[in-house]
């Protein structure tokens, strides 16, 4: 399990902890590797560089994870701090039910007890931002100190003249050496106290002009080596990259000399190969010598942002004394790399797991936080009552975008929540919504309810962050009845359809009288239809009523409802008799909303109209091909019809209007239902049918023995 499970830790206090273990091992390695080659030390500190860049990324791509195990549980009682809680998953069952069908499932399932400690997380919150705000003023306080740095180095160099032809041939000679074919640029400063490089992009030498008139022709040459040799292995990049890292964690004091290590890394390196390039080395180390009376007064200007040849010179000239050091190789790399690859493999691949002996009961140790809402009117008052049900998650990372149903991952019943005076709510979430997979809880999807407000169902609430108050708008009061004929016989027996709203059992109340009363009803335009029974059984139907809402109006409608429509289908001759296990499926629409065509066409209707739920359902086709549906309300009919064999045709090509100049029409590759228009009292429709393909699908296993029970989809 992730130490952020079980130590209550964000992903953020992870990386730092791992990071603080990476930085652990690097020192170790630094001192053992001290007296040996400066290049292993050099791969050491750049491979860690661009390990702590590449670290948050291990929270996504995933290591195989070295298990720590800890023993104990978190337990809490009744009189333990508010912040521990003792929760159980209880069985929960799942209903669907489809209208004027007579399938239904349903599907429980239970989870044994388990104990979930879990803390609530706007004292975190608050936290989380101070520290976010001390970091960002100590990254800007140094770097604006290495920015100033810069800008002096700038300067420095603007104000230095070019040096001449025989510097330059001498600098190409030694460059050729190398097997670098891209010319050096020197430079000589008056300002300069000792010889350094700079300048990322180009590279420019700049050489004391004091320092040349005291120095013979094959002391320049070995000096010129020696910054070349930065040049050559990219040393000021590497030197760059530390020094901003070093101000990104200036608050961790594991970094603060890395960057000084680096360097003299650097500088023996340099050394070594410079030391190479002339046939007397004693040369080389006399030099040296000479510009260690140089390093007392050394200003910053010339040993943080560039690499200078005079820092640390006694280290540098006993390290250029050592005869053991030999020929680095490329085994050597290759070893170098492999064993800072162990170390992060070593930092970033840990995580703490419960051992045997504290193994919760339940095997995915879930722990659970709160996260506090704040909900208000819409005149930004606290709002009290409000009930906040969540019903979905999402994960942090690449997998945001997706949102994952409450029932269908291993986190119990989502528990209801009720805002307080002070119009706040805490909503319990699992920390982890995936332990085994590693994916941590990002937003939360939930449903906001309040008897006298429209409800609200925010998709994307963040739980680690500050997030606004969520504002209900006051609903619009809907009353709504029904009669028959011209005595006007009023209808109680009422089912109800309403576009714009997300309907729930218990959101229309029935009064005396038969009326149905909504009190959440949105601004704005809506669909109203309704379906009714008689007392002898029959089924009527109102048709499709359009009205807008304004708010503080009521709205109050008595509808008509009439008998419904009787439609007699066929399937066409293509199909032969006897039709087996043939099915006729529809969905009636009322005359605002158009058949599929242009897809982009139906974007302005739902726009207005919002989600109407269309009148479904479906009746077998005998062997001779006919079907009947007894009573249906009015409007447009889209049907399919399928059996043994057959399927019916298309109803017509849709299509796409691509966006952008010029607009393009071009065709989609899905399937639509044929389209009929109603008429009373009877409606005749014959569906043209296509004969269906056979797939046969064989699932075996690699080495070719067949698999049973598998499902095809």
């Amino acid at each position: 399990m992730n130490p952020a499970i079980l130590l209550g830790l964000s992903s953020g206090s992870v990386l730092v902890l791992k990071w603080t273990v990476l930085l652990v091992l690097g020192w170790s390695a630094h001192w053992f590797l001290c007296g040996w080659h400066a290049k292993w030390r050099l791969i050491l500190w750049r491979s860690i560089l661009c390990f702590g860049l590449l670290l948050p990324t291990t929270e996504v791509l995933r290591i195989p994870a070295l298990q720590i195990p800890i023993s104990g549980t978190v337990k809490a009682t009744e009189s333990a701090h508010p912040s521990a809680y003792i929760g159980s998953v209880i069985p929960h069952s799942i209903d669907s039910t489809a209208i004027e069908s007579p399938l239904k499932a349903s599907t429980n399932t239970a989870t044994p007890a388990v104990t979930f400690p879990f803390q609530r997380t706007n004292d975190a919150i608050s936290m989380r931002g101070w520290i976010a705000i001390i970091w960002f003023a100590g990254f800007t306080f140094f770097g604006l100190q290495l920015a100033q740095i810069g800008f002096r180095l700038l300067k420095l160099r603007r104000a230095a003249r070019l040096a001449g032809k025989d510097l330059h041939a001498l600098a190409q000679d030694i460059s050729a050496n190398f097997g670098r074919r891209r010319p050096v640029e020197i430079v000589i400063s008056k300002a300069a106290t000792s010889p350094f490089v700079c300048g990322l992009l180009h590279p420019t030498i700049i050489l004391p002009e004091v320092l040349l008139q005291n120095l013979s022709r094959s002391q320049v040459s070995a000096l010129l080596s020696h910054e070349i040799a930065h040049v050559h292995q990219r040393d000021l990049v590497w030197s760059f990259g530390w020094q901003w890292m070093k101000a990104a964690f200036w608050f961790h004091p594991l970094v603060w000399r890395i960057p000084a290590a680096h360097s003299l890394a650097c500088e023996q390196e340099a050394d070594r190969i410079a030391a190479t390039q002339i046939k007397d080395p004693g040369l080389y180390a006399q030099l040296l010598a000479q510009l260690a009376l140089r390093v007392i007064s050394l200003p910053p200007l010339e040993s943080r942002l560039s690499l200078n040849a005079t820092s640390q010179i006694a280290q540098r000239l006993i390290h250029l004394k050592r005869e053991h050091i030999g020929t680095w190789k490329w085994i050597h790399s290759a070893v170098a790399l492999s064993l800072a690859g162990i170390l992060l493999f070593l930092a970033a691949g840990w995580e703490f797991s419960q051992s045997s002996a504290a193994t919760n009961s339940d095997p995915n140790g879930i722990t659970f936080k709160e996260v506090l809402l704040r909900v208000e009117d819409e005149f930004g008052q606290p709002l009290q009552g409000a009930t906040i049900l969540p019903d979905a998650l999402r994960v942090k990372g690449i997998h945001s975008p997706d949102a994952y149903a409450w029932s269908a991952g291993p986190w119990g019943t989502p528990e209801k929540s009720t805002t307080d005076a002070d119009g706040r709510a805490y909503v319990k979430y699992p920390v982890a919504a995936f332990p085994k997979e590693r994916e941590f809880t990002g937003a939360l999807v939930f449903t906001v309810d309040h008897p006298d407000f429209c409800r609200l169902r925010p998709q994307d609430y963040p739980v680690e962050a500050t997030a606004e108050a969520i504002r209900l708008t006051r609903g619009i009061l809907l009353e709504v009845s029904g009669f028959f004929g011209n005595e006007h016989i009023p209808i109680t027996d009422l089912k109800l359809r309403l576009s714009q709203e997300e309907m729930r059992r218990g959101d229309w109340q029935k009064t005396e009288k038969g009326t149905f009363v909504f009190r959440r009803l949105s601004s704005g335009s809506h669909l109203i239809q309704l379906m009714g029974k008689l007392p002898t059984g029959d089924i009527i139907y109102s048709d499709c009523l359009e009205f807008t809402a304004q708010s503080g109006k009521p709205c109050s409608y008595s509808l008509e409802l009439k008998p419904g429509i009787r439609l007699e289908g066929r399937i066409d001759n293509n199909v032969p008799r006897p039709i087996k296990n043939g099915r006729a499926l529809i969905s009636v629409r009322p005359h605002q909303f158009p058949a599929v065509q242009i897809q982009e066409d139906l974007l302005p209707v739902y726009a207005k109209y919002g989600d109407f739920e269309f009148w479904k359902t479906y009746r077998t086709i005998a062997e001779d091909g006919t079907f009947t549906f007894e009573s249906i309300p009015p409007g447009m009919v889209d049907v399919v019809v399928q059996g043994d064999g057959f399927i019916s045709k298309n109803g017509s090509q849709p299509q796409n209007r691509l966006s952008g100049p010029p607009q393009q029409i071009v065709p989609l590759e899905i399937g639509v239902p044929q389209t009929y228009p109603l008429t009373f009292p009877l409606t005749a429709i014959e569906v043209a049918t296509e004969p269906t393909a056979t797939i046969r699908a064989g699932l075996k296993t690699k080495l070719g023995a067949p698999i049973e029970g598998a499902l095809v989809y």
